[in-house]
């Protein structure tokens, strides 16, 4: 069966790209892609409730991964891109050990003007390019209307990643998240720092100046033990990514998240320079694989936990980036492209992972 909803999923995930194309020509509009995300997003709202029993796959054992308090059934996770209860629930209907959601400010934010997120020419792995530039409800609101979902009835780990223009930022988004947030839904959350994005003249400010985390964390650690990821990107200097490390290394129950997208100008893949409304924006896929497994080798003797981001699209890149010391994969633009891979990848690792047990 799963053979069928993955060709079924990728016929109509087409049809839909396919049609918005075209009205987007008909009105002489900018073509983008979120037209096509808006649909996807209303679809599953409308289906899911009536067909989530026929695709639960529930991650084979072997795989569970406990990181601090918490426990994730596999170590497939979602990358912090999507803020859509019902997406986040058929993905981890699927199989997905757990999820961070789409980063959100301290202040409601617009993001970049229209267009803003291109799907580049098709090759053997999807890619993106997005210049979305952090649009949300602000944190007051964002924990109002999460508190409100039936996501936290299961006990699978939700990351909560959150931006900044300044260390205040972080802060007082941490401060909201902490105060606003019920007991029983901070037990089963992580916090997310995104110092890395590539989409926002502030997006990186901490990423190329490592010192100015160390108040966030402290400031965090005043407060709560609650496990805590730094999400740093690509583009950084390994000097300062070995300096983001030794900051998080002196606090308790932290991880690392390698990577986020990497910046490319529009023509730098193919595109128009007016296709997306900056010029360039963040590029997520396939061609990002090397240089996470090198991140994820470079802070596997620093003993934290890390999340391998960017480019894992395989089952293969997935065993490559757990041999390299990495506890946690996460996925963004491989789930777009076909979600039904989950338990092909999952079914894959835990047959690793049986043969391993025997061969010791």
């Amino acid at each position: 069966m799963l053979v069928i909803y993955s060709i079924f999923y990728k016929f109509i995930r087409r049809v839909v790209i396919v049609s918005t194309t075209v009205i987007q020509l008909i009105k002489r509009v900018p073509k983008h892609l979120e037209d096509a995300i808006k649909i996807g997003d209303f679809l599953l709202d409308k289906v899911y409730p009536f067909t989530s029993s026929l695709y639960r796959y529930k991650a084979p054992k072997l795989l569970s991964q406990d990181v601090y308090n918490l426990k994730f059934p596999s170590p497939l996770t979602v990358a912090s891109f999507k803020y859509h209860e019902s997406t986040i629930r058929f993905w981890l209907n699927l199989g997905m050990g757990g999820a961070t959601l789409k980063t959100i400010t301290k202040d409601v934010r617009n993001g970049n003007d229209i267009p803003r997120i291109q799907e580049l020419k098709p090759t053997s792995y999807p890619s993106l390019l997005n210049a979305m530039g952090l649009p949300g409800p602000g944190v007051d609101e964002f924990c109002k209307e999460i508190s409100r979902w039936k996501i936290w009835n299961n006990q699978t780990p939700i990351g909560i990643s959150i931006g900044g223009h300044s260390t205040n930022d972080y802060c007082a988004a941490i401060d909201c998240i902490l105060n606003k947030l019920p007991t029983h839904i901070l037990s089963k959350v992580y916090i997310e720092l995104n110092i890395s994005c590539p989409n926002t003249p502030e997006g990186q400010n901490i990423s190329k100046k490592p010192e100015l985390l160390e108040p966030i964390l402290s400031h965090l650690r005043d407060l709560s033990s609650i496990p805590c990821s730094v999400k740093v990107s690509p583009d950084q200097q390994n000097e300062e990514l070995q300096k983001t490390a030794d900051i998080c290394k002196k606090y308790t129950n932290m991880m690392i998240n390698c990577g986020n997208t990497q910046y490319k100008s529009c023509r730098a893949v193919g595109l128009n320079e007016n296709a997306i409304s900056i010029g360039g924006g963040g590029l997520s896929g396939a061609s990002l694989f090397d240089r996470t497994l090198e991140m994820v080798t470079l802070f596997a003797r620093y003993e934290l936990p890390i999340i391998a981001t960017g480019g894992v699209t395989s089952i293969d890149r997935c065993v490559k980036v757990l041999e390299a010391g990495a506890t946690l994969i996460g996925m963004a633009t491989q789930l777009v492209a076909d979600p039904f891979m989950i338990p092909k990848i999952n079914n894959a690792l835990a047959r690793r992972n049986k043969t391993s047990v025997i061969d010791y």
